[in-house]
């Protein structure tokens, strides 16, 4: 929880504990009424972190690897690799705020999950909040 709702910072630190340095992003956008073009959905809500706040990407994050629209990442402090191009952040900002395919709102999710984290921090169990509407489908 904390390396998706922590400050970057901890999440950058306990991803290096645990041995996490490579993100895989699909900036590619797909036409799904056409069927065409390539793209990879955002799932889950790592994307949404403060960790990927598109302001802290250069900052955070190394390009070791790029075809076309696919991009793998690094932590910055491995100290290898080159820097983001200048219109990723850009082009990571809409993929995150656009509805992913069968998925819907992601974002929206996401938020919702870290304003849960944001009130009740790491405490066990984790109770309802009575305010809000219930859960629906896989979630």
């Amino acid at each position: 929880h904390r390396i998706v709702f922590g400050e970057p910072e901890i999440a950058k630190r306990e991803l290096e504990v645990t041995g996490v340095r490579y993100f895989f992003i699909d900036l590619g956008q797909m036409n799904h009424e056409l069927k065409i073009g390539a793209s990879t959905s955002i799932f889950g809500c790592l994307a949404y972190s403060p960790l990927f706040d598109p302001k802290l990407l250069q900052s955070k994050f190394r390009v070791v690897w790029n075809e076309g629209d696919a991009y793998l990442l690094m932590l910055a402090t491995e100290g290898k690799g080159q820097p983001l191009r200048s219109d990723f952040a850009n082009r990571f900002s809409e993929k995150r705020a656009a509805d992913q395919p069968g998925l819907g709102s992601v974002r929206g999710m996401c938020e919702r999950l870290a304003n849960y984290f944001n009130v009740y921090g790491e405490k066990w169990p984790v109770s309802k909040d009575p305010s809000l509407p219930p859960l629906k489908g896989w979630q």
